[in-house]
């Protein structure tokens, strides 16, 4: 009994909710990410700055999401180049 009392008063609560983020349907139907910590001014710009105004030092998260960025960006531009280029051939074998 003295257990069960402990128990009804703490304050740690069993959580049964779904791990689907309030929103990611409607986001997704409206071309948004599918949670709003993916990409964005809150998530990309730093939490804090010095005092003297320098930038705080990068996070693991932003470091990560720059590096990323920095490869979908090169694989992009080297599709796009490829079909360039492959374009400019056929385009000069029509002349």
């Amino acid at each position: 009994m003295l257990l069960f009392a402990a128990l009804r008063r703490s304050s740690r609560q069993l959580s049964t909710t779904c791990g689907v983020q309030a929103g990611e349907k409607w986001r997704k139907q409206h071309g948004l990410a599918r949670s709003g910590t993916e990409y964005g001014p809150l998530t990309d710009l730093p939490d804090w700055s010095y005092a003297d105004g320098r930038p705080a030092p990068p996070m693991k998260g932003h470091l990560r999401r720059r590096q990323e960025r920095e490869v979908t960006a090169v694989t992009f531009c080297s599709l796009v180049s490829g079909k360039m280029i492959s374009w400019l051939q056929l385009s000069w074998q029509k002349v």
